[in-house]
């Protein structure tokens, strides 16, 4: 669905579930939910700011199948190049993480799944699952997806003559700025309900 307004996502998760901004959070459910609004968020903002404009259905090079193709392998060359930037930490850290009720809409036991899943990948040596998720999700093999990604020539040509890699560093480098703008946010929501059970205790 085209994005054409500004950015609502975070508030209308936090309208259709207030209680994730409730007061009494646990530090390591505040902690999920603050990254869980900045993703969210950040993918609203690479909806509209990259994809609509550059692979959407209006578009207008190749056919749009093609596009979402060379979107998905755009997302996997930045998830290769960027993630050995991850502190080594990373595996242990994500793997405490105990699911309690975190989500309204997704149990713990989706959450626990999708995290072994994601600390699977971040073993030292270990094979990313990128390629072999979009190939599956797109019924492409993962073959189509390494092609390309082994091939610089190609890749200039396909995607960085239509979106080029100073455009993509540019929008990286505003991104802190708009996970830093939800989470304040995310913390006035939670003010805001300590406030108001302030007044309904004390009016």
């Amino acid at each position: 669905m085209p994005v054409t307004q500004a950015p609502r996502a975070v508030l209308s998760l936090l309208q259709a579930h207030p209680q994730l901004a409730a007061p009494g959070l646990s530090s390591a459910q505040r902690a999920f939910v603050a990254g869980y609004l900045a993703h969210l968020a950040l993918d609203e903002l690479w909806l509209r700011e990259i994809f609509q404009p550059v692979f959407g259905p209006e578009a207008g090079w190749e056919d749009f199948g093609e596009r979402l193709f060379l979107h998905n392998v755009l997302r996997t060359y930045l998830d290769e190049r960027d993630r050995p930037l991850l502190p080594a930490s990373m595996a242990a850290l994500l793997a405490a993480a105990e699911p309690a009720g975190w989500l309204p809409f997704a149990s713990d036991t989706d959450l626990c799944s999708w995290r072994n899943f994601l600390v699977q990948q971040l073993q030292p040596g270990a094979t990313a699952q990128t390629v072999a998720v979009f190939a599956q999700r797109m019924g492409r093999t993962p073959q189509e997806f390494e092609a390309l990604l082994g091939a610089p020539a190609e890749l200039q040509a396909r995607i960085f003559s239509r979106i080029s890699e100073a455009q993509l560093d540019g929008f990286q480098a505003g991104e802190p700025a708009c996970a830093s703008r939800w989470w304040m946010i995310f913390c006035s929501r939670q003010r805001l309900e300590i406030g108001n059970q302030s007044r309904v205790i004390n009016p």
